[in-house]
């Protein structure tokens, strides 16, 4: 595997702490719980196993929160019609 080579903005932590205070979406609040460990200087591996989330969905994740801040964690729309 290799090495996580991000950095992320001071401010990340604290940022993330108020998303989670925030945030009533089940979904992003796990993804924020999980980046939150990564940012704090975990193991990919070890949140993903710890947190029962995939590897790649993890890394995925990190790398948006990294690139584009919190609003990244939230899901995407999808194409198509929505369900009933």
């Amino acid at each position: 595997m290799r090495t996580l080579k991000l950095h992320f903005p001071d401010d990340a932590l604290p940022t993330l702490d108020t998303f989670l205070k925030q945030t009533k979406e089940a979904r992003g609040f796990r993804r924020a719980q999980a980046v939150r460990e990564v940012v704090k200087g975990h193991r990919l591996q070890t949140v993903s196993d710890t947190l029962h989330f995939t590897y790649s969905a993890l890394r995925k994740w990190v790398h948006r929160f990294a690139h584009s801040g919190v609003q990244s964690l939230a899901d995407r729309p999808r194409p198509g019609r929505p369900p009933p």
